[in-house]
């Protein structure tokens, strides 16, 4: 028999919607379970540290959780997302109270659109979620389906006595895992009315057990009433008498803030998140809307997920070895495992800790090194496809064939296979999160797209392969960054396709957590919310070339008309005529300084080396279009191979060290002279070899 909806009941703000922006998707079908149902030990309720436990049991029952008479039918809430202090979309949220064959259930709805801006470019994530409930709070199934990209992402879970049958797909192709749990797992519905019945007073406490299919986990949470406090929102006349709750979910590193009106509606809720503040508070349907138009549109502040360096390394691409102290801005960081075949914890305390990454030996420095059981299966699920590495996709099964079908080396299959990523795919800041099937008919993404694009192709030809996250250094600056580790030469090696070295990935980058990606996005969401802008990174020391470097104690200095950078090895000699007006700027501008007088200007940036098919359309991108049709001069510049454009009233050159290619931009009405003038100020004291 077709359910039947009962009515529609004012919507309680579901615990997801603080993630979503973040995380993946989940829908899935009807069905019911067995007759689980809620077990509520409630110690000393009348004292300030009382704490409630919940569990479901068999034997212990407790009907009617959420009663009929709590929820009268009402509209629909509305909720504007603040990102940082900008606005950033709205949420949407309704319950219904729902007949079937098997009795009545809670059926909870919630929508976000998401758009800002990252970059200058338009980001736009759009999810919609959906759960269903006992009313006595057991969660029966949970499902999302997610847009972070231009292809769908949808995740089906049913809940079981003890087991969770996930099945999740993207373009088409269906993949199904179980995920077992012992706790008794509660709705959303059924989370917020134990907030309501069981927080009294402040102290009170009650923790909880659910399913996220955003993580795909089976997570713990608390919640402590802090106060009862009155509200006041923007668009309406009367204050709101509020319940301020603490909700913790230590396993992704959450902390948030939520205010309940007496009735259950939440009101508002804050968070801090990587990118700033997280806010999410009532408002009217015409206001939520409005928070998502494109006339809001400004840049989310990313700035602050960035960590400048006290030392602007030269070639980071040539980095063999390199020493970090990591500080903790805050002092509930929940440190990953950071120790890898590359990556060793040297020393550690309450506000600090020292690693030293070493860039992996060529395969013919390393001896074998033997493998227990548990890393032969993590191996093995390292080849098979998943959701975001789809390797049965024609197009990709049949690009890995061809470029590896004449290579029997596996680490010239890897390099080859990087070099195809780098040279193939382009940025874009729009792309959030995107499966393989689509990065490799689209051909552009973010980071994660090259990283994830790379580990598709390489399981696709027979080589095991992970996505790693953490932070790489780029001109400046240290940013969360996602890459690839291949299993070759009896080794995890990293391979990075958006920030390409030579050969194997460089040192100067830091590993937080690698993923098959089998079990979907937790695993790296939940490293990232733990992480990501809570620390500070400081070079102590580094290897290039086989010589070792101390951290300078100043990032540059200037003595009269000399600009020194000592961690470059770089002396700039301002030109009698010009001015130094800006210096050291980071990525995303790879401005190191700029000399200039009313009408003239000299601007020396350090960019990156790529592998790239065709150097000169490479070296025009980057002139700028002002320069497509100038003849490319090669030039000799301190021994090197370098080369240059001229205009009437602009000039460029460029001239590589190791894996930086420097850039010389130069506005005058006499371009030539200037230029010249320019590359003879330039001296470098640190010795480079050239690549091969």
């Amino acid at each position: 028999m077709k359910a039947v909806e009962v009515f529609k009941r004012k919507s309680l703000l579901s615990f997801r919607l603080n993630l979503i922006f973040v995380l993946v998707s989940a829908l899935f079908a009807l069905s019911f379970f067995s007759s689980a149902a809620l077990k509520a030990d409630y110690s000393s309720s009348n004292s300030s540290d009382s704490k409630l436990d919940l569990n479901f049991s068999s034997s212990s029952f407790r009907p009617n959780l959420i009663s009929k008479e709590d929820s009268p039918q009402e509209t629909t809430s509305w909720y504007i997302v603040k990102l940082g202090g900008v606005p950033a979309g709205f949420a949407r949220e309704e319950s219904k109270r729902v007949m079937t064959p098997h009795g009545p259930i809670i059926r909870s709805f919630s929508e976000l659109r998401l758009s800002v801006k990252r970059l200058g470019v338009r980001v736009e994530l759009v999810s919609s979620s959906e759960t269903e409930e006992k009313e006595s709070g057991e969660l029966l199934r949970s499902s999302l389906v997610m847009k972070l990209s231009n292809l769908e992402t949808i995740t089906r879970a049913e809940i079981g006595e003890k087991e969770i049958m996930v099945r999740s797909s993207a373009g088409g192709q269906e993949y199904t895992q179980k995920i077992s749990f012992n706790d008794g797992l509660l709705g959303p519905e059924g989370i917020n009315h134990l907030t309501l019945n069981f927080l009294k007073k402040p102290g009170d406490e009650i923790e909880y057990a659910t399913y996220l299919p955003e993580v795909n986990q089976v997570i713990r949470g608390k919640r402590k009433l802090e106060s009862w406090e009155t509200l006041i929102l923007p668009g309406f006349t009367s204050p709101f008498k509020t319940l301020r709750v603490v909700e913790t979910v230590e396993s992704l590193g959450i902390k948030r803030t939520l205010w309940f009106e007496d009735r259950g509606r939440l009101i508002q809720s804050e968070e801090t998140s990587p990118l700033g503040e997280l806010k999410i508070y009532l408002a009217s349907k015409e206001e939520a809307l409005a928070a998502a138009s494109a006339e809001l549109l400004t840049d989310i502040p990313f700035e602050s997920t960035l960590v400048r360096s006290n030392v602007r390394l030269p070639s980071a691409r040539l980095i063999e070895r390199i020493k970090l102290r990591l500080k903790f801005r805050q002092a509930e960081v929940a440190m990953p495992a950071f120790s890898s075949f590359y990556q060793r914890v040297l020393s550690m305390d309450k506000d600090s800790l020292t690693i030293e990454i070493e860039k992996p030996p060529s395969p013919a420095q390393k001896s074998k090194i033997s493998r227990s059981e548990k890393d032969k299966k993590e191996i093995e699920e390292c080849l098979q496809a998943n959701t975001y590495l789809n390797i049965d996709d024609p197009l990709i099964r049949k690009m890995a064939t061809e470029l590896t079908q004449n290579i029997s080396d596996d680490l010239e299959k890897a390099l080859r296979l990087r070099d195809w990523v780098s040279q193939n795919l382009f940025f874009d800041a729009g792309i959030v999160f995107a499966p393989a099937t689509e990065v490799i008919s689209q051909r552009r993404g973010t980071c994660v797209s090259f990283a994830i694009l790379l580990a598709t192709l390489a399981r696709a030809a027979g080589l095991p392969a992970r996505l790693v996250m953490g932070y790489a250094y780029l001109n400046g600056v240290w940013g969360g960054h996602a890459w690839t580790e291949i299993y070759v030469t009896d080794a995890w090696l990293p391979f990075d396709a958006a920030l390409p070295s030579p050969d194997v990935a460089d040192a100067a980058r830091l590993a937080l957590v690698a993923s098959s990606l089998n079990q979907g996005l937790g695993e790296v969401i939940g490293t990232g919310l733990r992480f990501f802008s809570k620390i500070d990174i400081e070079i102590l020391a580094y290897q290039l070339q086989g010589q070792m470097f101390p951290a300078p104690p100043v990032l540059s200095e200037v003595k009269g008309n000399y600009y020194f950078n000592p961690g470059l090895g770089l002396e700039v000699k301002v030109p009698d005529s010009l001015v130094l007006a800006e210096m050291n700027k980071a990525w995303p501008d790879n401005t190191v300084l700029v000399m200039k007088n009313e009408k003239e200007e000299v601007r020396l940036l350090q960019q990156t080396w790529r592998p790239v098919k065709d150097m000169e359309n490479y070296l025009r991108q980057l002139a700028g279009p002002d320069f497509s049709r100038s003849r490319l001069e090669i030039f000799n510049f301190q021994g090197q191979k370098a080369y240059r454009m001229i205009n009437k009233n602009q000039a460029v050159a460029f001239f590589l060290r190791g894996t930086d290619l420097w850039q010389v931009a130069v506005r005058s009405s006499e371009a030539r002279p200037l230029l010249e003038k320019a590359l003879r100020a330039i001296h470098f004291k640190i010795k480079i070899s050239p690549l091969n």
